[in-house]
């Protein structure tokens, strides 16, 4: 699990990713956390490969593969724990003597086997060759490995004849027609596929997509005069007190926050985020 949480963490606050966001280089973040170091150095924080703000990307996916690991992540490391217990030294002596009791009948069937054969050998003796062998029966007995004892002789399985399966083939999967895509599927799923397919049909309308807040541009600020700042901080809903510099990194934060929480499946509203922005402001 500790490579596991390795890879779920960002790579700049150490903790597992929130909203995640692929790099052109293929590296991902927590996109608050990529979307403010970008503010100083447009690079990948893992490889230093020159990339922008316009080349971030969701990846959705992982974000729901962080979710689900979180809720059962200490369910896991419960789990490990008790599978690494070792079984204590009493049940492993208690084992051994169990095992070397199965094996006592086997070698009193071998030695019985074998005393039976040395007197079927004295009888015979003055007997033609050819009657001995006719009238000896093989006499074989079952082992608990493939092993085979004949006539007192244990035969190992890597000598003896290979068991035949006795199970039946197993019959092909029936398969049927998608009557959208005349795609083949198993049988068992075509109504799952028929699902996807008719979810995917032109003639059926999809649900209409929440409208998705436009991303706020990056502005060069410090070559911007204080009535424009200010006009921008009055658009935005902030608080227009404070010298130029205050205004300048107000209006910078709050892009970056903003443009963040646009990254989120359902992105918190903008009173909330400005309501951060003012907290934030207040801990400094």
């Amino acid at each position: 699990l500790k490579r596991l949480d390795v890879i779920l963490k960002c790579g700049i606050c150490y903790d597992f990713m929130n909203n995640c966001m692929i790099t052109s280089c293929s590296h991902t973040y927590c996109s608050l956390c990529i979307r403010k170091f970008m503010q100083y150095k447009n690079q990948c924080p893992t490889c230093y490969e020159e990339t922008y703000e316009i080349n971030l990307r969701n990846n959705r996916l992982l974000d729901e593969v962080i979710l689900i690991y979180t809720k059962i992540r200490d369910k896991l490391l419960r789990a490990s724990r008790l599978a690494s217990v070792s079984i204590p030294p009493k049940y492993e002596t208690n084992e051994r003597k169990t095992e070397n009791k199965e094996l006592l009948p086997v070698n009193t069937a071998s030695n019985t086997s074998n005393s039976s054969a040395e007197d079927e050998e004295n009888e015979n003796k003055g007997k033609p060759t050819n009657e001995v062998e006719e009238n000896k029966p093989l006499k074989l007995l079952a082992c608990e490995d493939d092993s085979v004892v004949v006539n007192g002789v244990k035969i190992p399985g890597m000598f003896t004849s290979p068991k035949i399966s006795c199970t039946r083939p197993r019959k092909p999967e029936e398969l049927a027609h998608c009557p959208v895509c005349q795609v083949k599927v198993p049988a068992r799923n075509i109504n799952i596929h028929l699902d996807s397919c008719l979810a995917l049909d032109p003639g059926v309308r999809p649900k209409p997509k929440p409208r998705k807040r436009s991303p706020l541009p990056k502005r060069v600020y410090t070559m911007m005069p204080e009535k424009n700042l200010k006009k921008f901080l009055k658009e935005y809903g902030l608080s227009t007190s404070g010298e130029r510099k205050a205004l300048i990194t107000r209006l910078q934060r709050y892009t970056v926050i903003y443009n963040a929480e646009n990254d989120a499946v359902n992105p918190r509203p903008v009173a909330e985020l400005i309501k951060q922005l003012e907290r934030e402001e207040r801990e400094e």
